[in-house]
């Protein structure tokens, strides 16, 4: 069986993004990087991923 661990957001606002589920979701956010931005949400992860450029869901990605 497969746990689900992180959830990977493409944001093109990091700020603003992190504003949104910080403020408004009233999320904790547990650790901030060089474009990465990071909640937990109990056992599981939000990641926001800033991409530079472009449409951040034209670069979707899976990862396991």
């Amino acid at each position: 069986m497969t746990t689900l661990s992180t959830v990977i957001l493409r944001v093109a606002d990091l700020g603003r993004a992190v504003e949104f589920y910080r403020d408004l979701l009233g999320l904790q956010v547990s650790s901030v990087g060089p474009g990465f931005a990071f909640f937990d949400l109990g056992g599981v992860h939000l990641a926001l991923n800033r991409v530079d450029g472009g449409d951040p869901a034209a670069s979707a990605s899976t990862t396991e």
